[in-house]
């Protein structure tokens, strides 16, 4: 286990988390703002997301079932299925802070979260997960919405 630090991309998700807080209170919403789930990946990938975040551009390797973002599980179990042992046979896995905010469900022809229906003029949902009375996924489709806090190396 180790702990990632990089300035520059939790500078971001701070501003981000406290753009949705504030839009949060505004609407009563009562969701946590912030969870921390998994992020299943190939060895290969783990130095892009230590140095530049999770990137929706690459999102869509593994599974686009609920929409083109970045996947995150609420059980680790989930997320080793997405990954990859290396050359030196371990395989890694982030525990990642997901701003998760007001959620809907998700999509397969999604490419961001949707508009919330009566909120402010083009106003989105934070992410969007795969069910509704138990969600298990979290998709979401703001880079800065995710700040990589650990890295899980085991085999």
């Amino acid at each position: 286990l180790e702990r990632i630090q990089n300035v520059a991309l939790y500078k971001q998700f701070l501003a981000q988390e406290e753009k949705v807080k504030n839009k949060m209170a505004r609407a009563g919403v009562q969701n946590p703002v912030t969870r921390e789930l998994f992020h299943g990946t190939s060895t290969d990938v783990c130095a892009n997301i230590y140095k530049d975040g999770f990137d929706r551009s690459h999102a869509g390797k593994n599974a686009t079932a609920y929409g083109k973002g970045v996947y995150f599980a609420v059980q680790s179990s989930y997320s080793h299925g997405f990954t990859s042992p290396g050359r030196n046979g371990y395989r890694t896995m982030f525990l990642a802070k997901v701003i998760t905010g007001e959620y809907c469900q998700g999509d397969s022809s999604m490419i961001t979260a949707p508009t919330k229906p009566g909120g402010f003029k083009n106003e989105l949902y934070d992410s969007v997960v795969n069910d509704m009375g138990n969600p298990e996924m979290f998709v979401v489709f703001k880079d800065a919405s995710v700040y990589p806090d650990y890295v899980l190396t085991y085999s």
